[in-house]
């Protein structure tokens, strides 16, 4: 199974970003992934503090600044992913950070968004937790959705020399990790990727 660092090994993040970057279907769900932050009712202005946990490569910050946001931090925890981010964008603010940990205060960010991030992970209560914590207004994620609303789907992935965890979640295990007394709404965005909105 990935480690967390795996996405650090020799020439992994590059082989990466070169098939979100290469490929139609990848760049038309930027597009989407733009729209979705476009639709919160709580992004007064263009100004809103957005965190983007899990960032990678930068290249959905591409398609969010400046035409959506302009107040983004991104966070992650491959170091070489960063250092791409910030080759690509160096306008943009890109930082070391951890989605089980998140070095924020309490409802630091008007919005915090992850985008296809959760299904690399083992458990997702922690991380959506952590989300939620330093959200103020909205929190966004996007997740694989298994068909089944009681069991997860496992699977794996290679990139390079590397095999990284694949999960489609149970719909019952994402209800189950969203605090409640929340205003939550889906939205199918293509195949089993599923984006939840979350009102704090």
């Amino acid at each position: 199974m990935c480690k967390l660092n795996d996405w650090d090994k020799s020439g992994v993040a590059e082989i990466i970003q070169s098939l979100w970057l290469n490929n139609h279907n990848e760049l038309e769900h930027r597009t989407r992934l733009a729209d979705l932050v476009s639709s919160c009712s709580y992004l007064p202005s263009r100004d809103a503090s957005f965190l983007e946990a899990g960032c990678g490569s930068g290249l959905v910050y591409s398609a969010l600044v400046p035409a959506v946001i302009t107040n983004y931090t991104g966070i992650d925890t491959s170091r070489e992913m960063l250092k791409l981010a910030n080759a690509n964008y160096p306008q943009g603010k890109f930082i070391y950070g951890d989605i089980f940990n998140l070095d924020f205060p309490d409802k630091s960010f008007d919005i915090v968004a992850s985008f296809e991030v959760l299904g690399h992970l083992p458990d997702i209560e922690i991380p959506i937790r952590e989300m939620f914590r330093v959200a103020k207004k909205y929190l966004i994620f996007t997740i694989w959705v298994s068909d089944s609303d009681k069991i997860t789907e496992v699977s794996y992935e290679k990139h390079g020399d590397v095999t990284f965890l694949f999960k489609k979640y149970a719909r019952d295990e994402i209800a189950k990790a969203i605090p409640s007394g929340h205003i939550v709404r889906t939205q199918c965005l293509s195949g089993s990727c599923w984006a939840y909105l979350i009102t704090i």
